[in-house]
């Protein structure tokens, strides 16, 4: 099953009515399902450039957080992850060589800063295992671009991994464009969720290249908006380009 997972920060795009369809072109389908998520997979094969930028803030923009995030990342396929910190910016700081020996130690950019996994929910793909949990909307061509909604189908309005959003591919190659989603019933202490990822043909794969995530927080008496941009750059398959490790 294909599942989307968003690094949650803790400190909308309206939709018309969607009819029911016949749900994605199974070609569009079958290259999503396949993609790969350098944000979720040990199995790929290679180097990349990572760029994580952050913002926490109150709703009425005091009380701001940011943080920027550079760095290089080697899969030499026997499990291991070598990382290069690049940069680390905290509130307009360079704190890199504070940051750098945990980012680059054993499963370093899998923390956050208390040293604990990081928050992690998971949201239903409208393709794959879990695409008779939505209907499609009729497709709307946008320039180049083919636009299809969807919604939970019935008896998946209480899922609650379920969400609604839109899917776009190139209308004359079909390759994935962008995947936009909502979560429905954002869990505890989430009160808003939004997630948009875009992709990239890399060497015959599907490579998710961007994570936007964005959603509102509350924890007691504490409210926060928050957002993070996650970019993928310089993706290199070993199987293609060799190992870059040295």
């Amino acid at each position: 099953m294909r599942r989307f997972g968003c690094l949650c920060v803790t400190a909308i795009f309206s939709s018309a009515a969607v009819t029911t369809g016949t749900g994605l072109p199974s070609e569009v389908a079958g290259r999503l399902e396949s993609m790969v998520s350098l944000a979720e997979t040990d199995d790929f094969v290679g180097s990349y450039h990572m760029n994580l930028s952050s913002v926490v803030q109150k709703p009425n923009g005091k009380a701001r957080k940011e943080s920027l995030i550079e760095a290089e990342i080697v899969n030499d396929g026997d499990g291991a992850s070598r990382r290069r910190l690049l940069k680390f910016i905290e509130d307009g700081s360079n704190v890199t060589e504070e940051k750098r020996a945990k980012f680059e130690g054993e499963d370093g950019d899998r923390q956050n800063d208390d040293g604990d996994e990081d928050d992690d929910t998971d949201l239903a793909s409208p393709f794959g295992d879990t695409a008779d949990h939505y209907r499609f909307g009729a497709p709307e061509t946008r320039g180049s671009m083919v636009v299809m909604p969807f919604e939970p189908a019935p008896g998946h309005e209480d899922d609650e991994d379920i969400a609604r959003g839109m899917i776009a591919w190139d209308g004359e190659s079909l390759e994935p464009q962008w995947l936009e989603m909502e979560a429905l019933h954002p869990p505890k202490p989430l009160k808003e969720l939004r997630m948009r990822l875009e992709f990239d043909r890399i060497d015959g794969e599907v490579f998710m290249s961007r994570l936007v995530t964005d959603g509102l927080a509350k924890i007691l008496l504490l409210t926060r908006e928050f957002h993070m941009d996650l970019r993928f750059d310089d993706i290199r398959p070993a199987s293609k380009h060799g190992d870059r490790s040295d």
